[in-house]
């Protein structure tokens, strides 16, 4: 992903060398010039990252069509538990890869439900809990009564507001038929985010998933972990000379708009990083640059 974002925001051609560095992690190739590649999964779990790895070597087996593709599960899922009490998750997912075109981005319509209840015929609210917290004032709009929406289930929000609209407008529509101390459940879908790989890469599929424990608008470990990453880039950019430097920070979020790194990244004495070129993050499908390089060795 990174030498394809690289690749069209250059307008060059970079890929992947096969030999393996020493130092970095990996060695992007444009040319001449070389490119020196430190990957950071910001999530520093080890046993957790097996599980995925396991997780994805399933699925591969599965895979109907050649091609390099990747998962971007949801921050607070524990994948290996979430796949074995939604049996038809491996369905929905390889279904979602079809016909993915190279370097394409796409949402999979995960089923799923949340509960609403009516607790009271007085106020005009809708407490929620879960995934759709962040639209009780939207939900709220001209209901009448109070009611608590259980939204733990959704991890992920659409990306289109159309789409969202259509999930909010469905439960006050339910909530119109609901009696004081009733419950319904309502079945609705959770937005995943799958995507593929340029031609070049390797065939099987990637799951991108972050333990479940860990918070992505929690900023104290976010700050932490990116000092401790930049750290590290800094060392292999001294130890290996290279045209460029590039920090690839992996890291899992609801919607890339959700990134703090780019704020945690302002906050710090540029000092501390003043030997990078450049800093990616790569989260929920997409390429964000949140450091730009000074200059480009081509120029």
């Amino acid at each position: 992903m990174v030498a394809e974002w690289m690749s069209h925001h250059y307008f060059r051609t970079f890929h992947v060398l096969e030999e393996k560095s020493k130092i970095y992690d990996a060695i992007l190739k444009q040319r001449n010039f070389n490119v020196g590649v430190t990957i950071a999964k910001l999530w520093g779990n080890d046993s957790y990252t097996n599980t995925s790895d396991d997780y994805a070597e399933l699925l591969s087996k599965e895979l109907e069509e050649d091609g390099g593709y990747n998962i971007w599960v949801p921050p607070r899922i524990n994948i290996k538990e979430h796949a074995s009490s939604n049996p038809q998750l491996n369905i929905t997912l390889l279904k979602g890869l079809k016909h993915l075109s190279p370097g394409e981005r796409r949402e999979v319509r995960v089923p799923t439900s949340v509960k609403l209840a009516k607790l009271e015929n007085e106020g005009a609210y809708v407490s929620v809990s879960g995934g759709l917290s962040n639209e009780w004032t939207t939900i709220s709009e001209g209901i009448q009564g109070s009611y608590h929406l259980d939204s733990r289930d959704i991890y992920r929000t659409p990306d289109e507001n159309a789409e969202l609209d259509v999930i909010l407008s469905q439960i006050r529509d339910k909530a119109k038929l609901l009696e004081v101390e009733e419950i319904t459940i309502i079945e609705v879908h959770d937005y995943w985010v799958v995507s593929r790989l340029q031609d070049t890469a390797p065939s099987g599929i990637s799951v991108i998933s972050s333990p479940p424990q860990i918070d992505p608008i929690d900023g104290s470990p976010i700050r932490r972990e990116l000092r401790q990453e930049i750290a590290r880039a800094s060392k292999q950019a001294t130890a290996e000379f290279t045209d460029m430097s590039v920090l690839v920070l992996l890291t899992s979020v609801t919607h890339m708009k959700d990134e703090l790194f780019t704020t945690s990244l302002k906050s710090m004495n540029p000092q501390l990083y003043g030997n990078l070129d450049l800093i990616l993050l790569v989260a929920d499908g997409t390429v964000r640059q949140i450091l730009k390089p000074r200059s480009l060795p081509w120029e």
